[in-house]
């Protein structure tokens, strides 16, 4: 009898050691895996889907694939556009729109969005007051047009801060001068009035000032931006 329980024993441990293996120094310590000795490290599943533990289980072993949250982190990344609004404009253009569409799927698709600080600038040319309300009225077109898109309008923070931080305004006027409203003022000023051979001379006079003011328009350009900051978290792959 004693003879007949041995073999059973042996059998049984026998057909065990083929099909799962407890090895608490491997890849996965705390957890059966299966099969033992063909060099898998995958876990031995119930029917119900759960891993199964061994003796050894303690909860600091528990990983992502049997029920542990993924390990995160949490991370940033910032963009500057120049082009999502027109000269002395508020309203996004197209092309703004397709951009910051492409940089919400970029976020979103990489990992779950937690911030959005928009921060709204301007060039020198015009009054500062000016400056900083159109800046803040880009703001918060983005910040509006990201809510639109679905995120939650309390995650963002958006601002303007007019022409702070130009950094190439100052020698664009140096190069074609800033606008002069006082002498066009002047020319204008007579215009209803004005003969024809007057009205001529002061269209002329009117040209070079659109002329200067549409390069220095172009020269300013990089001082008129919308900077995107993006706060996420990112699920870290081990």
């Amino acid at each position: 009898m004693f003879k007949i329980n041995s073999l059973v024993i042996a059998l049984c441990l026998g057909l065990m050691s083929g099909i799962s293996a407890a090895d608490d120094s491997g890849p996965n310590p705390g957890y059966v895996v299966s099969p033992a000795g063909s060099g898998s490290s995958s876990n031995l599943k119930t029917q119900y889907g759960e891993c199964v533990k061994n003796g050894n289980y303690q909860s600091n072993y528990q990983t992502v694939a049997c029920g542990a949250a993924p390990a995160s982190q949490k991370v940033s990344f910032s963009e500057s556009s120049t082009n999502l609004f027109s000269f002395n404009a508020a309203t996004i253009t197209t092309f703004g729109r397709q951009q910051l569409t492409k940089m919400l799927e970029s976020a979103t698709a990489a990992g779950s969005i937690d911030k959005i600080t928009i921060n709204g600038y301007t060039d020198t040319i015009g009054s500062a007051d000016y400056n900083n309300r159109l800046s803040t009225e880009r703001a918060n077109a983005v910040k509006d047009f990201f809510i639109s898109q679905g995120l939650d309008g309390g995650t963002i923070t958006a601002a303007g801060f007019g022409p702070q931080n130009s950094q190439v305004s100052t020698a664009c006027i140096k190069k074609y001068g800033k606008d002069d409203m006082a002498e066009i003022d002047r020319l204008t000023a007579k215009e209803k009035t004005a003969t024809a051979a007057e009205k001529k001379r002061m269209n002329e006079a009117l040209a070079k000032f659109d002329k200067t003011h549409t390069e220095l328009v172009n020269c300013t350009a990089a001082d008129r931006r919308v900077e995107i900051t993006i706060d996420q978290t990112k699920e870290v792959t081990e």
